[in-house]
Order: structure tokens, then C-alpha cells, then sequence
């Protein structure tokens, strides 16, 4: 209907604009983008162009009918993408956090939750891509939205790790504690990381406090309590530096 009853196609019937790539109409606003790798004499001239021929089509488009379609496919679009996801994520991570505030932290070696959330995460992340095609379809609009999508499940195997599975593995472990002493390494204190320890028993890198990692010297004992996690990851409920 817009195609047919409007002056939309003089953007593209004329070949003046090239490099255009997509034309996205939402609510009151026509939007058109061009694709370039730099900018320069041709590309000023489209984008000039473009404005002058927007001129023409913006009126042609302010008489046709609004469509109610457009909107419902866009809400259910953006349900299944994205207000789906985040509904879960949300608040899984939010109990997390708060159990990581009584304790329910302290994984032995982080590498190990990345690795799970590897194998957890990759069959989620592509049923949920496979059934949003199936779904949506034609409706999905791939290229417009693969890179958030791309940006959410990387974020996801990022995060999730840290404040879901890490919480989770602790709060639902049932296993008894056994103590273990190995000897500190090396200490750094990274960015975002917080306070840590490389172990020798692991080769990995150990979150302690702000207070043990001051009077930790490379070559201490340190001593932990250790569960083996309800995810199979090991973590530390305990620890202290051996006097």
C-alpha cells in the first residue's frame, strides 16, 4: 500500500542514491540510511539528495491510513527478541546478586563458569534465534537486528556466569566442606575483578577480600573450605590466611 499510493519509490527508481540501504518508516518518521566506508564528495551529494527527494515523499506519505499491522508485529517483535529475554534475565540476576550479598559467591577457579556457560548458554541462544525466525518469519527483520542480538547473547555469556550460575551453584550446594591449604602465587588487583590471588593448588586466579589480599605475601598459606557446587564448579565459603 505505501509503495503503490505514495512517492516512496522515487528514493530508489532513479539510481541517484546508491549506497541507500534501507528505508524505515516509525510513527511520524521516515528515515533513510546510507551505507559508506568514508565520506566524500559523492556520498555529500546523496545525502543532499536524498533530503531534497524526502521533500517529496514525506507529503504523499501524510495522506494514507495509519496501519495497526505494522505496531502489533513490531510489539511482538520486540517481546520475543528482547522483552522476553530481559524479563528473565532480570530478575534471575537480581536474586543473585542478593545471594552474592550473603555469601553465595567465592568460585575456585571463574574459567570453569565461563566454560559452563558456554555449553549452557549456546543451545539456548540459538533455540531462541531459531524460534524467533520461526515466529516471526519475514517479519523478524534480520539485518536490522543481528548486531543487538549478536551484542545480547555476547553480553549474556558475559554476565550470566557471574550472576547467575556463580550464586546459583553455591546457594543449592549440598555437598559437605572439605579444607584444603595451597600456597599464593601471585596477587593483582584487577579493574573490575576485584582483589586476587593466583592459587598454586589451581593456577587460577582467587577473589578474596580487600583486607586478606593487603596481608597476603606471594608464598602464604591460604587456607579454604571448599564445596563442589551444584553445577559441579568448586567454590571457597571460607577461607583465611594461615598465621
Amino acid at each position: 500500500m505505501v509503495l503503490e499510493n505514495s512517492k516512496i519509490k522515487l528514493l530508489t527508481e532513479r539510481g541517484e542514491l546508491p549506497r541507500l540501504s534501507s528505508v524505515n518508516i516509525g510513527g511520524r518518521t521516515l528515515k533513510l540510511i546510507l551505507n559508506a566506508k568514508r565520506i566524500d564528495e559523492r556520498l555529500e551529494y546523496e545525502v543532499k539528495r536524498a533530503i531534497e527527494l524526502m521533500l517529496d515523499v514525506i507529503p504523499s506519505l501524510e495522506g494514507l491510513p495509519s496501519s495497526s499491522v505494522g505496531p502489533e508485529k513490531e510489539r511482538l517483535r520486540n517481546w520475543i527478541l528482547y522483552y522476553t529475554p530481559a524479563g528473565i534475565f532480570i530478575p534471575l540476576s537480581a536474586l543473585g546478586i542478593y545471594w552474592m550479598t550473603k555469601g553465595y559467591r567465592g568460585a575456585l577457579c571463574e574459567n570453569e563458569l565461563f566454560l559452563l556457560g558456554f555449553k549452557v548458554l549456546t543451545p539456548i541462544f540459538l533455540a531462541h534465534f531459531f524460534l524467533a525466525i520461526f515466529l516471526l518469519g519475514k517479519h523478524l527483520h534480520l539485518r536490522a537486528h543481528l548486531l543487538p542480538l549478536a551484542i545480547l547473547y555476547f553480553a549474556g555469556y558475559y554476565f550470566i556466569p557471574l550472576t547467575i550460575l556463580k550464586p546459583f551453584n553455591a546457594k543449592f550446594d549440598k555437598s559437605e566442606p572439605k579444607m584444603i591449604k595451597t600456597n599464593i602465587l601471585r596477587k593483582y588487583h584487577a579493574h573490575r575483578g576485584g582483589f586476587r590471588v593466583v592459587l598454586e593448588l589451581t593456577g587460577c586466579s582467587f577473589r578474596v577480600s580487600e583486607g586478606v589480599y593487603n596481608r597476603a605475601q606471594v608464598g602464604d598459606v591460604l587456607v579454604l573450605y571448599i564445596k563442589d557446587g551444584a553445577f559441579g564448579i568448586k567454590w571457597a565459603y571460607r577461607y583465611y590466611l594461615k598465621d
